[in-house]
């Protein structure tokens, strides 16, 4: 996700992390520090934000299109600097 967010953040492109890890900060922190996340990634330990996008596993990921529709929705780990969602992350910013 990082070097997906690095290569695309310059297209307004966003990512944004929701972590529902019960022990929030302290085991979040360091895990965005040795990854050297730089998008923004919210606290949730009181998992009150997942049931409202109706997450369905972990991770539950979802990318939006210029008018926030859902335009994908993936459960399970991924990769996101794959050519797949390369693309379909050029097809989105390509539309009016």
């Amino acid at each position: 996700m990082q070097a997906l967010y690095q290569d695309y953040r310059k297209k307004h492109f966003e990512i944004l992390a929701i972590s529902i890890d019960v022990q929030g900060a302290e085991v979040v922190a360091p895990f965005v520090a040795a990854h050297g996340l730089t998008f923004p990634v919210l606290l949730d330990p009181a998992n009150t934000v997942s049931p409202q996008l109706l997450g369905r596993g972990i991770p539950t990921s979802y990318v939006l299109d210029k008018h926030g529709q859902i335009a994908a929705l993936e459960i399970g780990a991924r990769d996101w600097n794959s050519a797949r969602f390369r693309r379909l992350l050029d097809q989105l910013l390509a539309e009016e």
